[in-house]
């Protein structure tokens, strides 16, 4: 009989959750921001976390010699130090690595810089629950499930807090220093009553305002080493800056490159603004997605038209009309401060154009203004005669195969929109589409003769030069030789693969073979569940392996949902991680309540007849498991119900994952005879493990190479494959 934990040791257990979601999320955060927002550093960040929590877990658990006071001292001790050095060195790493402010970074220098960024801070994490469980029981015997549903509780309401109090009212530099002064006070109360912890938590909370902006102004500093900060917003969508240098302004969102003012581009700005109004008999209303501002000046020039115009991130616009009134100020400007796919899917409005400047979909939060399901909606907003135009990376003079997957993919995709589909080479192509046949060399020349416009860039002899009869035929039979018609969905993010073919070709060319070789065969993967399952080789370790690699994968797939169909998961990605944890919490919280896991009777007698008569618990939990994997796809092929259902779906996740983790670690004591907490630490750190090895392939590969129904089926056959274990004597 387990006796009950007393409040002060409960809350080390909730003190160890609620820093863990809060140092996962500010690290995710911060790596998002040095990476450029790239969505696939999200798993590859997650996975490096999941492995530096499960060596600290397991390295803990199996330390005999280590007493848990000492152990709870060492990592809470660590934690305070590695989480504050993190914000310096994560600010640092461009110049540690010799990379530009703006510079793209490969995923190869994502991968080893997030190793040692975020490997030793997800260390100490994951040592604070092991650690617990060792020092609480040297005071009392541990009931495992309620420390999994009191960890699980912290867990949520950091997320919670993280989210609607930390991120509005606090900087990053704040946030991290408030938490190793918190981590110096727990020493001092649970492990160690030596008077300097508790100083050294007093002086942290003291000199915390202080500190925390001297921190995160000298840090900021460092990430753009050569520039003058300006300003910095952490926006729900990412964190904008603003920046100055002999005289000029530049604009960052995520660390990536928007805008530099004065704008003298002239060349791009024409070609982006202007060029697409020529194929319109009389363009009046024209609405502009994207583009950073730069179509939005020689829009208006034209003098003709009004311009309605929108950004994935609406505070961005506020940074545009302060610093760039010249053209903002203008009175046939509109600016819309609501996401752009929103307001396309719900305005009564027509466009006689529309502009989509959105950068090549190389992410997700790209990828959304690409697919079919956007075309269709942009569609019916153009009026009789209307025309979308937008560019992608090109060249006159040689095409490699990557530049010609993308932009045949991005062709394919609109021809199943619209009528027609015709795109002007160039060393950026423009790609036109409209429900009418679309205008030529001829008409063009005709309409840029009535405008009377004085351009720098577009004239008579520069509509010759780009229409050129010759150069569209090469390039046309350059795209024909990419055979194979792909088609960019929502939910199957075609073109995201495509671009990031393209985009590791000019940053990374020798990781390309690893994304062509996913492209075309990764329906092999298909092949491991079923070999393993034949193969009979599996433990209970192998069940928390294929559990954690499942809930992380789901995890993975609500996160890249969320991004579609939000836009943006910078703001809500601690919220997410909250509901899962309240799922995961209730899941364990389960086990506490006779009354409740009662209810498992009668689905466990309707198994009695199979062999697996004292693991027939486990094998309802195991199949329900099975099932809401199942859900998923089900729902994944009706688009889901919306993107609120995505938080139902992660807490239902959390929850069947906090069910299966008591039972199995009681099967694992029983079946070793080992101690409890041993077991604890040891289904804990495989569960761990299948998460990291998911967030690594399958946040970087499976779902871009296979997409979301793809993914689903790959995790739903190796979970599949795990019920083996039940059935062997």
């Amino acid at each position: 009989m387990c006796y009950n934990i007393p409040v002060i040791l409960d809350l080390l257990f909730i003190f160890s959750g609620f820093f863990a979601v809060v140092a996962q999320t500010l690290v995710i955060r911060e790596l998002l921001a040095v990476y450029g927002g790239n969505d696939l550093s999200i798993g590859i960040i997650i996975s490096q976390w999941l492995l530096g929590s499960a060596a600290g877990s397991y390295f803990f658990t199996n330390n005999k010699r280590i007493s848990g006071k000492h152990a709870l001292l060492i990592s809470l001790a660590a934690g305070a130090v590695f989480f504050a050095f993190f914000i310096f060195f994560s600010r640092n790493i461009r110049n540690i690595l010799g990379f530009l402010p703006g510079q793209g970074l490969s995923l190869k220098a994502v991968f080893i810089s997030s190793f040692f960024l975020t490997v030793p801070v997800g260390f100490t994490i994951g040592a604070q629950f092991a650690a617990a469980i060792k020092y609480i029981k040297e005071h009392v015997r541990i009931n495992v499930s309620s420390a999994y549903a009191w960890e699980s509780a912290g867990f949520l309401a950091g997320g919670l807090v993280f989210t609607y109090l930390f991120i509005p009212f606090f900087t990053p530099s704040a946030i991290v220093l408030a938490c190793a002064a918190v981590f110096f006070l727990l020493s001092y109360i649970y492990a160690v009553r030596n008077r300097l912890l508790i100083v050294i938590a007093i002086l942290c909370a003291l000199f915390l305002p202080w500190t925390s902006v001297l921190l995160e102004t000298s840090t900021m500093k460092d990430l753009y080493r050569g520039y003058e900060l300006l300003e910095t917003r952490n926006t729900p969508y990412s964190r904008l800056d603003v920046l100055e240098r002999r005289g000029e302004k530049y604009f960052f969102a995520n660390g990536t490159p928007l805008l530099t003012l004065p704008w003298q581009d002239f060349a791009k700005a024409e070609e982006s603004g202007l060029l697409p109004l020529l194929f319109h008999p009389n363009p009046k209303k024209v609405l502009i997605i994207g583009g950073s501002g730069k179509p939005v000046s020689s829009a208006l020039a034209s003098g003709r038209v009004s311009v309605a115009y929108l950004e994935p991130n609406p505070f961005y616009l506020e940074l545009l009309a302060a610093n760039w009134p010249e053209v903002f100020s203008n009175s046939k400007l509109t600016t819309l401060k609501k996401d752009p796919r929103k307001h396309v899917s719900e305005t009564k409005d027509t466009y006689d154009v529309i502009i989509l400047g959105i950068q090549i979909p190389a992410t997700l939060s790209a990828n959304r203004y690409y697919t079919k399901e956007f075309f269709a909606l942009t569609k019916k907003r153009l009026s009789k005669g209307g025309i979308l135009a937008l560019s992608l990376p090109g060249s006159l003079v040689y095409i490699d195969t990557a530049m010609a997957e993308l932009n045949r993919t991005l062709k394919d995709t609109l021809k199943e929109v619209f009528e027609k589909v015709e795109i002007i080479p160039g060393d950026e192509n423009l790609i036109i589409a409209s429900k009418k046949a679309i205008s030529g060399k001829a008409r063009l020349k005709s309409r840029f003769d009535k405008l009377k416009l004085r351009t720098l860039y577009i004239s008579r002899a520069y509509l010759d030069h780009r229409f050129n009869y010759y150069k569209r035929k090469w390039f046309n039979e350059e795209l024909a030789k990419v055979r194979r018609k792909t088609v960019n969905r929502d939910f199957f993010p075609a073109a995201m693969l495509k671009s990031l073919i393209y985009w590791q070709s000019v940053f990374a060319p020798n990781t390309i073979s690893v994304y062509r070789f996913a492209s075309k065969y990764a329906w092999v993967l298909f092949f491991i569940p079923l070999l393993w399952f034949l193969s009979g080789r599996f433990s209970l370790g192998s069940v928390a392996f294929t559990s954690g690699f499942a809930a992380m994968g789901l995890m993975l797939l609500a996160i890249w949902a969320l991004q579609i169909l939000r836009g943006s998961v910078y703001h809500w990605i601690g919220a997410l991680n909250a509901v899962f944890m309240a799922g995961l919490a209730a899941g364990a919280a389960f086990h506490n309540f006779p009354s409740l896991r009662s209810g498992l009777g009668l689905a466990s007698s309707i198994v009695k007849s199979f062999s697996i008569k004292k693991h027939n618990y486990l094998f309802v939990i195991e199949t329900g498991f099975c099932v809401w994997i199942a859900l998923w796809w089900g729902m994944m092929k009706l688009n889901f119900a919306g993107w609120t259902a995505l938080f139902v779906f992660s807490a239902g996740t959390g929850l069947v994952l906090g069910f299966e983790f008591p039972f199995i670690t009681e099967l694992e004591r029983k079946r070793k005879g080992d101690s409890l907490d041993a077991s604890a630490g040891r289904m804990y750190a495989f569960d761990l493990l299948g998460g990291w090895i998911s967030a690594l392939f399958c946040g970087t590969l499976l779902i871009p190479a296979m997409g979301f129904e793809g993914a689903l089926l790959l995790i739903f056959l190796l979970k599949t494959a795990s019920l083996k274990w039940l059935f062997k004597k």
